[in-house]
């Protein structure tokens, strides 16, 4: 093979691994993957490549690269399918070439497997291990040397404010459970016209009764040490109560433990927490027991915290452009953009209805008019949708349901989704590095029923169509009955806030709500307020390079009222020791 910049060794690499490809899959690595290997094992640069360009094919071509020059390296899958998947793709070829190659499992030989050349993980799974081995000295010697993540703005940046928590010990919430308790029954006599709550986007608004209310309840005025406190809990108490939903929010599985949903992927993250009173009162709504992470021995982990430690980072995905500055900040390196070898066939339709029930009849009427021209693929929004969606086409048509729940049968249900006419209904479980082979004539068919948290999601649930150059349709459906999105400034905030949340600011005369509201911006009003709670109104953040211009507009505007210091990322990073004591 001809390779332009490649020396002997590597060419005969190049020239193993295509004999392989060929002999296992009937084709040889294209020279875009070639390419984009390179530029993740030697030029460390992050990588766009369209989705179904082989991305697979590229993070093990890379991984070989790589561990030639004897290093260790992670290649780290959004999920544990998709690990497994892979590891089992090219196992005997590293084999072969004298390289050892791990699946990185919860119940596996921790140190057998963190000793491996070429390690396949999940992002949960390697957290997970980072931080209990925090509790053993004598435990695992982790090699933080190359990381190659597949599906990257995703692992960085969508799962950034998921943090991943383990606790010896049992710990002690710091509030009194006794107020937290009469502060949970209280907010049950509260009346539906005393608030006004949308529950999509987090937004609660209560009226002046209701604060004169808890002032009587608790005995306490504004000028009291504990009433910023009480307030707080009554907030986050009633937050719990109204916005957070099983099934969407969060799950209770059937041990007993609340995980969180990640809503940028639809599964359920063990071992992940809320915040230690919004924890509690979840509890208390679903009657089960609270863990808590506040006493005892406690070490917390987020992805960009973790990826940070490595000494080289790199990764690709179908949406790396759309995130190439935040990216570039987090990891200091470059996004360089492959382009795509086949002409993508797919059809990219949206269509809107006035309420959510025409949606889901159009869905099975579309099925109905076409049945074996396609493999049809649902993406609901959460898993109460995709369960009634299900419900509705499963005694007419051949189909099955992929939610948090049917994980175990992952694998066969996403082989079996192939098939023409078969409906595979699911969440966005399936929407970033699923590969549905299919043998319809058309392709596959993708429905989704949502506007989705952000365009890249969006991006990524449409390309489970067209894949590999073959046709494809995918149909956004949306209706008046729909809540909206988290588009534009308000998800580009809290994203920012995920990535530097240590980023310390002046106190703000104004509360932030107050601010918002006075300059109009009340679309972003619950993101400003549930930082304020969560932090108890003692700092701000604000980071111009991630946030949306008229954000940070307003904030140019206002930020000698509120004395905010409108900084970016690199420099909120190096003041952080230095104003982190006087913040808390």
């Amino acid at each position: 093979m001809q390779v332009r910049n490649c020396g002997l060794l590597i060419m005969r690499l190049i020239d193993s691994f295509a004999k392989y490809t060929i002999s296992e899959f009937g084709f040889a690595p294209r020279k875009s993957q070639i390419k984009a290997a390179e530029l993740l094992a030697y030029k460390h640069s992050l990588v766009h490549m369209d989705t179904g360009e082989g991305k697979t094919v590229v993070a093990a071509l890379a991984a070989l690269m790589a561990v030639r020059d004897n290093r260790r390296v992670y290649i780290v899958t959004v999920n544990d399918y998709l690990a497994k998947r892979d590891m089992e793709m090219f196992r005997r070829l590293f084999s072969k070439l004298g390289y050892s190659s791990m699946l990185n499992t919860l119940d596996g030989n921790k140190q057998a497997i963190h000793s491996g050349d070429i390690i396949y993980t999940s992002v949960q799974n390697l957290l997970f291990d980072y931080v209990s081995n925090e509790f053993n000295p004598d435990g695992i010697q982790f090699d933080l040397d190359m990381a190659i993540l597949d599906e990257i703005d995703y692992i960085l940046l969508d799962s950034a404010n998921t943090r991943y928590s383990v606790s010896m010990g049992d710990g002690c919430i710091k509030q009194d459970t006794m107020l937290l308790d009469a502060i949970w029954y209280f907010t049950d006599t509260l009346s539906r016209d005393e608030f006004t709550v949308e529950v999509a986007k987090k937004r609660l608004a209560l009226k002046d009764s209701v604060y004169e209310k808890i002032e009587t309840a608790f005995s306490i005025t504004p000028d009291n040490p504990s009433y910023v406190d009480v307030m707080y809990l009554y907030h986050t108490a009633l937050m719990a109560r109204l916005c957070y939903l099983n099934g969407v929010d969060y799950l209770v599985e059937p041990d007993g433990v609340l995980s969180i949903i990640n809503r940028y992927n639809g599964r359920a993250c063990r071992n992940s927490f809320y915040e230690h009173e919004l924890d509690y009162f979840l509890r208390k709504k679903e009657n089960i027991r609270f863990v808590s992470m506040s006493g005892g021995l406690c070490n917390t982990m987020s992805a960009p915290i973790l990826f940070r430690k490595f000494k080289t980072a790199v990764g690709m995905s179908g949406t790396t452009m759309q995130a190439r500055k935040e990216l570039g900040i987090l990891l200091g390196t470059a996004t360089k953009r492959i382009a795509p070898t086949r002409r993508n066939r797919r059809v990219d339709r949206q269509i809107h209805f006035k309420t959510r029930q025409e949606k889901y009849v159009y869905i099975k009427d579309f099925i109905s008019e076409h049945r074996k021209k396609y493999a049809y693929l649902v993406i609901a929004e959460h898993e109460s949708e995709a369960c009634e969606i299900y419900e509705m086409l499963r005694f007419c048509y051949s189909s099955n349901l992929l939610t948090n729940q049917h994980l175990d049968n992952e694998q066969k249900l996403i082989n079996n989704a192939g098939r023409a006419g078969h409906v595979l209904v699911s969440t966005h479980l399936v929407g970033r590095g699923t590969d549905i082979i299919t043998n319809a004539e058309h392709g596959v068919c993708v429905f989704i029923t949502h506007r989705g948290t952000d365009p890249r999601v969006v991006i990524q649930a449409r390309g489970r169509a067209g894949r590999n150059g073959i046709a494809g349709l995918t149909m956004t459906l949306l209706s008046d009955e729909d809540e909206c999105g988290y588009y534009g400034a308000d998800f580009e905030a809290q994203r920012a806030i995920s990535l530097c949340e240590d980023i310390i600011f002046e106190n703000a005369k104004l509360s932030l709500v107050e601010w918002a509201e006075k300059h109009e911006i009340t679309g972003y009003a619950p993101f400003w307020l549930d930082f304020r709670n969560s932090m108890r109104g003692r700092i701000f953040v604000c980071c111009p390079d991630s946030i949306n211009s008229m954000i940070y507009s307003a904030c140019e505007k206002v930020k000698q009222e509120m004395k905010v210091l409108v900084v970016d990322i690199k420099k909120a990073h190096q003041c952080l020791e230095v104003f982190r004591n006087d913040a808390f």
